[in-house]
């Protein structure tokens, strides 16, 4: 489906992506180095036209383009809420943003997920290995248990975060990256 409104950030907009987005999104999905914890890709261009033509019609399903405030495209984040009308998964997040630009897209997302979609509960899974977004949606409230499991041909672990805990979160988050915009201005 498609979100057509822009989610504004103090660092960053995500806004819906289109087949022109296609390479910008591919180029980022080829990026061994920054989709190191994701499922590889081999598709053409037109691939990634035709998936994201198709992905659009799927309900329940949402798919951004994440820009620096210049509009400069920087990465790409999702949204399924395929697990029934209680819960949702953010995901697909990959950004060549800096570490606030990118906690920022989390809580956009996180807020999306909870006040746009009514999710009550959001749940998903990132690679075992990956210590940095683990330790980072931990910050939002998510309980990770320690236990692996192989999910598309990964080790990965399982994560839930209700909305009482992020909310109980929320504010510190913010603040964070209020002093961080402040600083870089």
């Amino acid at each position: 489906m498609v979100y057509e409104k822009h989610l504004i950030g103090k660092t960053v907009t995500i806004r819906p992506a289109t087949e022109e987005d296609a390479g910008f999104i591919l180029s980022v999905r080829n990026d061994k180095d920054l989709c190191r914890y994701i499922h590889d890709v081999n598709i053409s261009e037109e691939e990634e036209k035709c998936w994201i033509r198709k992905q659009r019609l799927k309900a329940d399903d949402y798919f951004f383009v994440i820009e620096d405030k210049k509009g400069n495209p920087l990465g790409m984040v999702g949204y399924i809420g395929e697990y029934g009308a209680d819960y949702g998964e953010v995901c697909r997040l990959v950004s060549y943003g800096n570490s606030i630009q990118n906690i920022e897209t989390n809580l956009i997302m996180t807020d999306f997920a909870f006040d746009v979609m009514n999710a009550k509960a959001l749940k998903g899974y990132m690679s075992a290995d990956n210590k940095n977004i683990i330790g980072v949606q931990k910050k939002f409230g998510y309980v990770i248990p320690d236990d692996k499991h192989i999910q598309d041909g990964m080790e990965v672990v399982f994560a839930s975060l209700k909305k009482e805990d992020y909310i109980s979160k929320r504010d510190r988050i913010i603040k964070m990256i209020d002093m961080a915009s402040s600083a870089n201005n």
